[in-house]
Formats: C-alpha cells, structure tokens, sequence
C-alpha cells in the first residue's frame, strides 16, 4: 500500500513487476483482484456473499420451501 501511495497510484495501477518486487507468488492474475466482478465471483468460503454461493444457498431455500409440509 505504502509503494502505491508513493507513486501516487492505485494498487490496479501498479505494473506486475512492482507486485513481484514483493512476492514472487503474485502472477499474472495479480490484476484480477482488483475486479470487483472477479473479486465476488471467486469467493468460495462457507457464508461468502460470492455468486455461486448465494445460488448454492437460495436453490437449497428453494428447495426447502417447495416441499411438502409432511416430508
């Protein structure tokens, strides 16, 4: 954050070699964090708000609701 801020940039600004200067794990992927969309979509942990768990969740919700009283 402090580097960005130096160069006057946002962290989706800075080039991949500046990430790399720091960690040789951050990839040519690096980028996709900073997409909102991406960012969302990627999340896979139990309780996330990431898009294929709310549709895990409200199929289940769905599916609950649609049952019969006596099952």
């Amino acid at each position: 954050m402090a580097w960005a801020r130096e160069k006057q940039l946002t962290l989706s600004q800075l080039p991949l070699s500046d990430f790399q200067k720091f960690s040789g794990k951050f990839g040519v992927d690096t980028h996709s964090l900073f997409d909102p969309i991406a960012s969302v979509q990627a999340k896979i942990s139990h309780g996330s708000t990431g898009t294929g768990k709310v549709k895990e969740l409200a199929a289940g919700k769905y599916e609950q609701s649609a049952k019969s009283p006596e099952e």
